[in-house]
């Protein structure tokens, strides 16, 4: 159950988004975040067989990564997803082109991080390639830890 983990990463996003889009809103934003996630939560754990495509058996696989259409668990993925891109890529890019120098590099290296994970959750959850998507959420980690690492 490799998607049980969206949600806490879904809510870590969205306190690094709330705070880069709107910081006086911030708790509203975690709160409805919170709130979301534990539906999806709920949706997942009680209807994993119906939300994953399953694979033919000839294969040997156990299951597939794929998620059903128009279930609920893959609307919300849509809706985390769709949220992280406002939140943290357009609202890294609006803060990096207000600032200059360090900071500017900081914080397009966290729009470009984010921009890959959301390539990355897009494929995953489409396509059944696992290579290449485990590769590239490697360099995102990287992205984002360079982004947000202090200054030394």
């Amino acid at each position: 159950m490799e998607y049980m983990w969206a949600f806490p990463a879904f809510v870590y996003a969205m306190i690094i988004g709330a705070e880069l889009m709107t910081p006086y809103k911030k708790k509203l934003i975690l709160i409805v975040s919170i709130i979301l996630g534990l539906f999806y939560e709920l949706f997942l754990f009680l209807g994993a067989r119906e939300a994953f495509k399953t694979p033919e058996p000839p294969t040997g696989e156990l299951y597939s990564s794929s998620f059903v259409l128009l279930h609920p668990v893959f609307l919300f993925i849509a809706v985390f997803i769709g949220t992280i891109f406002v939140f943290l890529v357009v609202g890294s890019l609006r803060m990096g082109l207000k600032s200059s120098g360090e900071l500017r590099t900081k914080y397009f290296l966290l729009a470009l991080g984010f921009f890959l994970f959301i390539m990355v959750v897009f494929i995953d959850s489409f396509f059944d390639e696992p290579i290449l998507p485990d590769r590239i959420m490697i360099c995102v980690a990287f992205l984002i830890y360079f982004a947000l690492r202090p200054k030394t």
